[in-house]
């Protein structure tokens, strides 16, 4: 049973990643801006960031589910970028790790398309 719902946890975090990142891919082409998505190794952080005149703004801050954690994130300094076409300019593998030894790949690739593998 506490398997079962270590297993649930880590596919919610996992649904919850993706769409952060599509979210944030939709984003920049909708408004013609480049956005970045940083994660925070070994916490629940997710942060959204967009590119304005002044610089890079914080414009959505979320927390994964209690129990799973960012492991590792193979993006230069934890931020997934994409451009106004949609397309990745800073990509990656983001790892998520339950309480158990079990894990979850999130990966972003130059084309800006977002999935997943265990």
């Amino acid at each position: 049973m506490q398997q079962t719902r270590r297993a649930q946890h880590l596919g919610r975090a996992t649904r919850q990643a993706v769409l952060e990142l599509e979210r944030a891919r939709a984003h920049a082409v909708a408004r013609q801006v480049e956005v970045g998505v940083r994660v925070s190794i070994g916490t629940r952080s997710i942060s959204i960031q967009e590119r304005g005149p002044a610089g890079w703004a914080t414009i959505r801050t979320g927390e994964l589910p209690p129990g799973v954690h960012v492991e590792a994130c193979t993006a230069p300094e934890e931020v997934i970028r994409f451009t106004t076409r949609g397309t990745a300019s800073r990509f990656g593998t983001t790892t998520l790790r339950g309480l158990g030894a079990e894990r979850r790949a999130v990966i972003v690739n130059i084309a800006g398309r977002v999935r997943t593998d265990r």
